[in-house]
């Protein structure tokens, strides 16, 4: 939280000796004696916490989801069926037979598990 990184950067410059485990009990203390309102000053979007060095590393954005690659569209299908064939195998074991039929593969039928493509149709 910003308020921690402020005070962090604050007792670190005036008591550099103070023990990582001392700063933070001081530091929780503090925070836990603090009012709602004075804590919402600490946001992001707080008068506080803008004023904090990175304060807008704390603000995610969404990640677009991604489309499976042909190789994980391949493991998907292969280890559903590897497990129907070999029910007590190991996770292990099957990646490593994917893995070595996924190489063998020639690239028109790696094509096949391309997003869109007749096996990855939801790629």
């Amino acid at each position: 939280n910003l308020f921690v990184r402020a005070m962090t950067l604050k007792f670190r410059a005036e008591m550099p000796d103070l023990a990582q485990g001392d700063l933070m009990k001081k530091v929780g203390d503090m925070w836990r004696g603090m009012l709602l309102d004075e804590q919402n000053r600490w946001r992001v979007d707080g008068d506080l916490g803008s004023t904090v060095p990175g304060a807008t590393t704390f603000i995610s954005t969404p990640k677009a989801a991604s489309k499976p690659s042909a190789y994980q569209a391949f493991v998907r299908q292969m280890s559903a069926n590897l497990k129907a064939e070999i029910p007590g195998s190991k996770q292990a074991d099957n990646m490593k037979r994917i893995g070595e039929m996924w190489r063998q593969m020639q690239p028109d039928e790696r094509a096949r598990y391309e997003p869109g493509g007749p096996a990855n149709p939801g790629g």
